[in-house]
């Protein structure tokens, strides 16, 4: 079977209402984040809002940036959006502070959408790489000939007052006084997967998962060996060499860094240089399970508009209970 591709993209972030607006700032360099007033004392700390879902919370406002996205990524499929297709949805771990894993998220969304139920279609509460997990379904669906396309589907909030409230009593917000700490942000990405002869950015030739055990809390030492079995499984699986460019899911933390340095000097690429390091969550925030398909998206943007670097583009993401994936995407 050829490899599936990229058939369309949608984008909600703190720097626009679509893939073609947020990638456009990213490419200008401009911050989506924000100084606001924050606890008891109204200290300023930093946040990425989204712009499009300010009075509502929780799934409310999360199926209102999930619907903004994937409306947008059907938008040029109105023959596909008409018929049943499975629609995975990733959102935040279960056990994250204020994180919101409603299970009725799921039909309210494929509601909204006007999307016919289709039996495979499922919730992914797996964080930041539960993107990458949905990909691979979708991949085994695709495989197994049961539908022409598979949405996949990121969305999460920072914002909620449980996130906060954990994020601030660990002393790790952002703020003027502090910057190297997490910028809580919020996003939705979607991607429409399927295996089409129809022009496409880029296709999906390789994936990989891992497990580091080593973290910021722990005196394990750092050796990066979960992301370098993500990344050599990917790379593999794609008959590659060296990515061309590397996409991550992190910002500024020196750990995650240095880690996805190690990896990539671990795994070798046949003496070729280190690949340049695009880190959008410096721009938008921490975006959670909605970072994997907004990677995809960045770069599915980037090669088609011709500012991609090259047409090997690796992709890592992270979560901090130490789950790594790779998704390893090639122009067409």
């Amino acid at each position: 079977m050829s490899a599936p591709v990229l058939l369309g993209c949608g984008l909600v972030s703190a720097l626009g209402g679509s893939a073609q607006a947020s990638c456009a700032a990213l490419r200008a360099g401009i911050e989506g984040w924000q100084a606001r007033p924050f606890g008891a004392n109204g200290a300023a700390v930093f946040v990425a809002e989204a712009p499009f879902a300010r009075h509502v919370s929780g799934a409310a406002r999360l199926l209102r940036l999930a619907a903004r996205a994937a409306g947008e990524c059907l938008a040029g499929w109105p023959a596909l959006a008409q018929q049943p297709i499975p629609l995975l949805l990733a959102v935040a771990e279960g056990g994250r502070p204020g994180a919101c894993v409603e299970p009725a998220l799921l039909p309210a969304l494929q509601a909204e959408l006007k999307l016919p139920a289709h039996a495979a279609s499922a919730l992914i509460p797996r964080g930041r790489v539960g993107v990458a997990i949905a990909l691979h379904r979708a991949r085994q669906l695709l495989e197994a000939g049961g539908c022409r396309a598979v949405l996949v589907v990121g969305v999460d909030s920072l914002l909620e007052t449980g996130t906060l409230d954990a994020l601030a009593a660990a002393n790790a917000l952002a703020s003027p006084q502090q910057r190297g700490a997490c910028i809580p942000g919020e996003a939705a990405a979607a991607l429409l997967l399927g295996l089409s002869d129809a022009p496409a950015p880029l296709a999906l030739v390789g994936l990989g998962f891992g497990r580091e055990n080593a973290a910021a809390d722990n005196a394990v030492p750092l050796r990066a060996e979960g992301l370098s079995t993500a990344i050599r499984q990917a790379r593999d699986e794609a008959g590659a060499t060296a990515p061309a460019l590397l996409l991550a899911d992190f910002a500024s933390e020196p750990l995650r860094r240095q880690e996805a340095v190690m990896a990539l000097c671990r795994v070798g690429s046949n003496g070729a240089p280190l690949p340049p390091l695009w880190l959008p969550a410096e721009l938008l925030g921490d975006t959670g399970a909605a970072a994997g398909a907004l990677l995809a998206t960045v770069a599915a943007t980037a090669t088609r508009r011709g500012y991609a670097p090259g047409g090997e583009l690796l992709l890592t993401l992270g979560n901090d209970s130490g789950e790594r994936a790779a998704l390893w995407l090639r122009a067409t």
